[in-house]
């Protein structure tokens, strides 16, 4: 991922700390902790949260990242590791 990549130019342009910290974490192992973090609330504090187009910006990254790094793209478990086993469900009409 570069600086020139538009979904990070949108999230560092509304929240450049985000933007730092996701350049910070990219390509690392507490890349997906941090993403996640962002989107919950902590220390009893409610969040105003993202515009939309920040949001899937943040969704498109890590999609990116997942991409880029597949051995750090969490895995799925339990009902939904079995996808990927048997592929997608087939309607039976």
């Amino acid at each position: 991922m570069t600086q020139e990549n538009q979904s990070f130019k949108l999230v560092n342009d509304a929240f450049p700390n985000i933007g730092r910290s996701i350049l910070l974490f990219w390509g690392h192992p507490d890349f997906h902790e941090f993403m996640e973090g962002l989107q919950q609330e902590k220390g009893g504090r409610t969040r105003a949260g993202f515009p939309p187009d920040v949001l899937k910006a943040l969704f498109d990254l890590t999609s990116e990242h997942d991409e880029t790094f597949p051995e750090l793209a969490p895995q799925a478990t339990g009902i939904w590791a079995l996808r990927s086993k048997v592929g997608a469900f087939q309607a039976p009409w």
